[in-house]
């Protein structure tokens, strides 16, 4: 039996204030058993990567200048598949992030606030919130043309990891509860609205589903 645990990894470019509302998020989980730390990239990556599952994968998503995300980003190369790495990643990316969605006859760019693969790791984008909160001009997203108060946006960076790390383990799909962190959202006014202002949480289902499948981990290991 050993200790599930989650990593926080950034680029030096993240400011004090996002990391701490990051951690902030991963605190949440430390009510189900999780275990978090948090690491810098820069000149000593292998020390940051260290344990972490598919590192060299998160940390080329942390770092692309134009991040167009799916659920296979997080794999892995062959190289890391030669040992066994627990540390699930938890990756701060300052770019905007988009995901490729097919339709008839064409693809499209859907923009995405965050994206996880179960077991596997987590990304979360500041670009959204760095982009509300400065009041940048090209925002366009109603009713939020005035931009947004900081703690709002720091808050949102936080409810964006707990949600993403709630599909980590095990939440699958999205809740359907009203009230509840796990529902899918319109974007990120809907986000905003709904998930941020009124301080959301998981419900007792959901909740639930996260603690077994951290015990399922647990005796795993």
């Amino acid at each position: 039996m050993r200790d599930v645990r989650i990593r926080l990894l950034y680029p030096s470019s993240a400011r004090p204030e996002e990391v701490r509302a990051a951690i902030q998020g991963m605190e949440r989980f430390r009510a189900y058993g999780v275990l978090h730390d948090s690491a810098v990239l820069g000149d000593n990556d292998r020390t940051a990567l260290r344990g972490v599952r598919n590192g060299k994968a998160i940390k080329r998503m942390i770092t692309s200048p134009d991040l167009v995300v799916g659920y296979f980003d997080f794999c892995g190369d062959v190289s890391e598949l030669v040992f066994t790495k627990d540390i699930i990643p938890v990756g701060l990316t300052p770019s905007r992030m988009s995901e490729m969605v097919g339709e008839e006859f064409s693809t499209r760019r859907e923009p995405r606030l965050g994206l996880s693969r179960d077991v596997t790791g987590a990304i979360v984008s500041l670009f959204r919130a760095r982009e509300l909160a400065t009041m940048s001009a090209d925002v366009t997203v109603p009713p939020f043309r005035n931009g947004i108060e900081p703690e709002l946006a720091l808050k949102s960076i936080e409810l964006a990891v707990k949600h993403e790390l709630g599909h980590v383990f095990g939440r699958t799909g999205h809740c359907e509860k009203d009230g509840c962190l796990m529902q899918a959202n319109r974007g990120f006014a809907d986000f905003i609205d709904r998930f941020v202002r009124e301080g959301l949480d998981f419900c007792g289902r959901c909740s639930s589903t996260i603690s077994c499948t951290v015990s399922r981990m647990t005796l795993q290991y």
